[in-house]
């Protein structure tokens, strides 16, 4: 952590130093397969800067290159998680509202996850993989693969929405 704060957020945003570096520390364990942590940070800061440069120059948008990153993953966060409780005798899931910290790392893991599968689906490598993510949450684009995995997990929160009956008792 004590990297991320020396390396990024005091450089570009001091006020929310130990969010930012909690999201790009989250965001690059996620990429990380072997422990070369400097090799995925360089990748991300690469593919945020190609993003930041295509949004300028095409869009005449100036955005710094961490607030892209907190805004992407704020808008990927999900507003509910499933929680078990007993009712009637028997064990249902209902939804239940997330803690901030849950909610950054299920927000990455979407976005990890939509850039694997952008590169993937494709062809792209993953900085340019991760360019075209942020672009497309930036614009809060459906066809973002990272937004796509935000549908799914929603669309799971619901399926056993005919079970919730037993709580109207409650």
């Amino acid at each position: 952590m004590a990297y991320l704060k020396t390396k990024i957020a005091n450089k570009y945003l001091i006020k929310q130093a130990q969010m930012t570096s909690f999201i790009i520390l989250k965001i690059i364990k996620n990429i990380m397969k072997y422990g070369k942590f400097d090799k995925f940070y360089n990748i991300l800061i690469k593919g945020a800067k190609k993003a930041v440069y295509h949004l300028q120059k095409t869009h005449g948008i100036k955005i710094n290159l961490i607030k892209l990153l907190i805004s992407t993953i704020s808008y990927l966060g999900p507003f509910c998680d499933l929680k078990t409780i007993r009712a009637s005798g028997r064990r249902v899931q209902v939804p239940a509202p997330f803690r901030g910290q849950r909610k950054v790392m299920v927000s990455v893991k979407f976005f990890v996850d939509g850039i694997f599968s952008c590169a993937k689906k494709y062809g792209f490598n993953i900085i340019r993989a991760i360019k075209e993510e942020l672009i497309l949450l930036y614009f809060k684009k459906t066809t973002s693969e990272a937004f796509q995995k935000k549908q799914d997990f929603i669309k799971s929160l619901f399926y056993n929405e005919k079970h919730l009956r037993f709580l109207k008792g409650l």
